[in-house]
């Protein structure tokens, strides 16, 4: 037979089957290195039996219990709010911007005209352009030679 090392711990422990411990003790009567593992295993069970039980102090579970649902309940709220906080900051800031909107600082000519020559190399020049210029500009055309 050869040594059923997966089987010592097993044996110890009292969970083979009737015939496969009748078959390994045969072995451990033969075989001295087989029965020094034996042996060690025995010894640490016996050794893990000593240990002393950790007791916990009381109250301890529902301390942690406590600890755990004040953690958990706070980050399910915050979670749902920040789309919605978001998207109201968002808005917030598209509301208070005039649109269109001129920089600080530059006249509105002169912001047009930068408008339109950025948007000339766009593919969607003529779009873009007719969707700036249907924003009134009374100061830039005090008349406007569509309305005649």
């Amino acid at each position: 037979m050869r040594h059923p090392q997966d089987l010592l711990s097993a044996y110890v422990d009292g969970a083979l089957s009737a015939e496969e411990a009748t078959r390994l003790a045969a072995h451990l009567a033969v075989c001295a290195s087989c029965r020094e593992v034996v042996e060690d295993l025995l010894a640490v069970r016996a050794l893990l039996r000593q240990v002393p039980q950790p007791h916990p102090r009381p109250g301890a579970l529902a301390g942690t219990l406590r600890r755990l649902e004040g953690k958990a309940s706070p980050a399910p709220r915050i979670r749902r709010l920040l789309p919605v906080l978001l998207a109201a900051s968002a808005l917030a800031l598209l509301l208070y911007l005039p649109w269109p909107f001129v920089p600080p600082g530059i006249d509105r000519t002169t912001h047009l005209q930068h408008h339109a020559r950025i948007t000339l190399t766009h593919p969607l020049a003529d779009a873009a352009l007719n969707a700036f210029l249907a924003v009134p500009f009374p100061d830039l055309f005090p008349e406007e030679p569509w309305d005649r």
